[in-house]
């Protein structure tokens, strides 16, 4: 029987769901993504869930984890998958798999109720001050004007060309110093590269992606995640400043995310998630 906290391979976590019957085990795609989950479902005890501790472990990101799945039909496990631009109800139907409902973890942050108790702190205000002028709209409105082709592009490369992210992984799309806003020079530059690999149009990427089932969704919640989170945060640090908080004590991107980690619950989505990984089969 694994436990949590030690460092297993992938293959040692598939083994030990497959030999332990009696366990109850969750997979997630990343090491990074253990430590998010294990505090969330701790939390999710404190609203009253009653459920055996689970024991969760790193399979390796989603094509690994989806082969063993298919491999190993009949292992007794629930798997948490980053939506990514699949669609769940065509890409992700084995019952065992709880896919988030947004691209990956990350987009769970860019949430008001999600910012909303930190930013109390950071001010010395209530929630209630803080929400009369925390909002994203500035910021997702942003995304919208400036990554409408590129989230195009970015979906025809992961569905037709190559799953892996190998072309952009987290490539810095955002403007150079403390601004906040996304940088069209450096869009244009990602989406002429990608499109060059693959050898199609930006309007074949568009007409490809304006008939999926991702069309009309917000950009914070079908964008990769990762590459916007530094906007997101350098937004934040702005209007912290400007409404009198004081920013300092969170240094980077992932330190801001550290934080709102156990305010995820916040997010009504993450809540869902969390039950349906727990839920009886």
């Amino acid at each position: 029987m694994m436990s949590n906290g030690l460092n297993y391979t992938s293959a040692d976590v598939f083994k030990a769901a497959e030999m332990d019957t009696n366990g109850f085990y969750i997979v997630v795609e990343g090491d990074c993504d253990k430590p998010i989950f294990s505090e969330l479902l701790s939390q999710l005890k404190d609203y009253g869930f009653q459920f055996d501790k689970p024991i969760i472990g790193s399979g390796g990101g989603k094509p690994n984890i989806l082969c063993w799945l298919q491999e190993k039909p009949n292992v007794s496990v629930k798997v948490v998958l980053d939506r990514d631009f699949d669609d769940p109800n065509i890409d992700l139907l084995d019952k065992r798999i709880v896919p988030l409902e947004v691209y990956s973890i990350e987009n769970y942050y860019f949430s008001v109720d999600v910012l909303a108790p930190l930013f109390a702190s950071l001010s010395n205000s209530t929630i209630d001050e803080v929400s009369q002028w925390l909002s994203l709209d500035e910021l997702t409105k942003n995304w919208e004007e400036e990554l409408s082709e590129l989230i195009a592009v970015l979906f025809y490369y992961q569905k037709n060309y190559m799953q892996e992210k190998k072309g952009w992984g987290e490539t810095d799309i955002v403007q150079n110093r403390d601004n906040w806003g996304i940088c069209s020079n450096k869009v244009n530059k990602l989406t002429m590269q990608l499109t060059s690999e693959m050898g199609v149009t930006i309007q074949r990427c568009l007409t490809y992606f304006n008939q999926s089932h991702l069309k009309g969704e917000c950009l914070s919640i079908c964008f990769p995640g990762k590459l916007i989170k530094k906007s997101f945060f350098r937004y934040l640090k702005f209007h912290c400043s400007q409404n009198g908080g004081d920013f300092s004590s969170l240094t980077n991107v992932d330190h801001l995310m550290q934080s709102l980690t156990s305010r995820l619950m916040k997010n009504c989505g993450v809540k869902s998630v969390l039950e349906n990984l727990t839920a009886t089969p």
